[in-house]
């Protein structure tokens, strides 16, 4: 849930243009939908998840 902006670099005008768009009410109300299903340890899984499928390798 957010925006990119164009370019490796934001400009004055492509980071205002992503924070419109990241803001905006339909993304704030979809993310206070799936706020409740994300894990405080999503970090923690994720990397035993990658050690655990490169040991596989």
């Amino acid at each position: 849930i957010g925006a990119a902006h164009g370019g490796a670099v934001p400009t004055t005008e492509s980071l205002p243009a992503a924070l419109d768009v990241a803001l905006a009410p339909k993304v704030r109300i979809r993310a206070r939908e799936v706020a409740s299903e994300i894990r405080a340890d999503g970090a923690e899984a994720a990397a035993k998840w990658l050690i655990e499928w490169l040991g596989q390798q």
